[in-house]
């Protein structure tokens, strides 16, 4: 099960915002973005790049944060495309 999480990173130059998904079994970090901005691209394209690192089987449950950008209309079309579940 992959789970995914945004932090912060406080920079001379500002924030920076990573996105990450991690296997849970393996521990191994299988998708991550960074980005000036906290949005919803950047959870996409974090789960983008898991989804094309391990090619999950359909049915795959992945569980994530509950803020705004993971309750955007993306990321759970995204999920549904690939037919993953919430």
């Amino acid at each position: 099960m992959p789970c995914g999480d945004i932090t912060t990173i406080p920079t001379e130059e500002g924030w920076l915002y990573p996105a990450v998904f991690l296997d849970l079994y393996s521990r191994a970090v299988v998708g991550w973005a960074m980005s000036k901005r906290m949005s919803a691209q950047l959870v996409e394209d974090a789960l983008r790049m898991a989804i094309w690192k391990r090619q999950p089987p359909q049915g795959l449950l992945v569980h994530s944060d509950q803020g705004s950008q993971y309750a955007s209309n993306r990321y759970p079309k995204t999920l549904k495309d690939h037919r993953l579940h919430l």
